[in-house]
């Protein structure tokens, strides 16, 4: 079994982060990882790198880490890994790393509301963000570590925040064009409230082209880069959406779902809840079947 591991000798810089003795860093990508290691390595003592769930599984259970910082792991979700490195190391704080310039804000403040410590950009130009945290976490020198979360305002249930007063209603047999054109906008409304517009509309083009070969009649619709999605013939509000290409729309919804379960594994379980629309409801009906 081998591990990535970086041990640095205490400098004049690091010295009052000395009481943090074994800080991991999660993260496959080298793209990433080495010039975070070059950061890190000018302030605290001791890093170790595990590229893998498994390598991070056994370094974690041979010594529980001061510090845990999360990033990408092939093919693991990152919070479906935070939530099962909670259960099993409830006391460790975690700081949730995206590969993204800027965080949005909302996630940021529904992931600390789950628990985790902060999430910060990978990027090397943001690391004064990865920097304080730890230095948050670590600041009571020589005590037993604490969470400490990142101020922030106080964030009410997402039941709350999201709350819409829609009756629940019968789903609907048939689906006209209009209705349908008017639920993918809906969700994509919905989903920007969670990962933002260009992120949602990368999320639907992706799910595009990873479905319009199977499924020829999504050549009439496009998306932008903003996440709007359009109907390119005329869009008749009595034409009637036939059953194939019904299935073809729960497809390609199915798709743009997985894209947004990389950062919020019960994603498609929330939007049920909430039954937004009954149009909406039948869309995502076939991802939450299979």
């Amino acid at each position: 079994m081998k591990f990535h591991e970086h041990e640095f000798t205490e400098s004049p810089n690091n010295s009052h982060n000395k009481h943090c003795q074994n800080l991991v860093l999660a993260e496959s990508q080298p793209i990433v990882f080495k010039p975070l290691l070059a950061q890190i390595k000018k302030t605290f003592v001791r890093v170790s790198l595990c590229s893998s769930y498994q390598e991070l599984v056994n370094k974690c259970n041979q010594e529980s880490p001061d510090i845990l910082i999360l990033g990408t792991l092939p093919e693991v979700n990152s919070l479906e890994i935070y939530r099962k490195c909670r259960s099993k190391w409830s006391q460790v704080p975690i700081i949730l790393l995206v590969n993204q310039p800027v965080v949005n804000e909302f996630f940021q403040s529904w992931a600390i509301k789950q628990g985790i410590t902060n999430v910060v950009s990978s990027y090397p130009q943001e690391f004064e963000q990865l920097r304080t945290t730890i230095e948050n976490v670590t600041q009571a020198k020589g005590k037993p570590i604490q969470i400490e979360k990142i101020a922030l305002p106080p964030v009410p249930p997402l039941e709350e925040i999201f709350s819409i007063p829609m009756p629940v209603v019968t789903v609907p047999e048939t689906m006209e064009l209009s209705d349908a054109l008017e639920a993918l906008s809906q969700l994509t409304e919905y989903s920007k409230r969670y990962f933002g517009p260009l992120v949602v509309g990368n999320y639907w083009k992706k799910a595009h082209s990873s479905v319009v070969e199977t499924h020829p009649w999504l050549n009439q619709w496009s998306v932008d880069y903003w996440g709007k999605i359009e109907y390119l013939p005329n869009c008749p509000e009595s034409q009637e959406v036939t059953s194939d290409r019904l299935h073809s729309l729960q497809v390609w919804t199915k798709a743009f779902l997985q894209e947004c379960q990389r950062v919020i594994v019960d994603f498609p379980q929330l939007l049920q809840k909430k039954h937004l629309s009954p149009q909406i409801d039948r869309l995502i009906s076939f991802s939450i079947k299979r």
